[in-house]
């Protein structure tokens, strides 16, 4: 998620709109890739998903943020990539009718 603020962030700055292209593909990838952080933090069947880094175990399966008895990073993440893909649409879809 993070390349795509400094992606459409510079293409925001030059008026650049062959961007929503590339920011299409990479919310793409990031909203497949947080569906399947989804899928193992809700349905866990038996994954023991840990992540190693600097000798620690971060377990990616942990609740640390739950509010609203159902909001939870990994659904932040998925929301937030959903939506990024549906501006960027809207967007190729007013460029292609020449509105931009």
């Amino acid at each position: 998620m993070y390349p795509l603020v400094i992606i459409l962030g510079l293409a925001l700055f030059r008026k650049d709109l062959r961007a929503v292209t590339y920011g299409l593909v990479l919310s793409g990838i990031g909203f497949l890739i947080t569906l399947y952080h989804n899928y193992i933090y809700y349905m866990n069947q038996g994954l023991a998903a840990n992540c190693d880094f600097g000798g620690t175990s971060v377990s990616c399966i942990k609740r640390y943020v739950f509010e609203f008895g159902y909001i939870t990073i990994p659904l932040m993440s998925l929301t937030a990539f959903a939506l990024i893909i549906i501006f960027l649409l809207f967007v190729r879809k007013n460029i292609q009718k020449g509105a931009l």
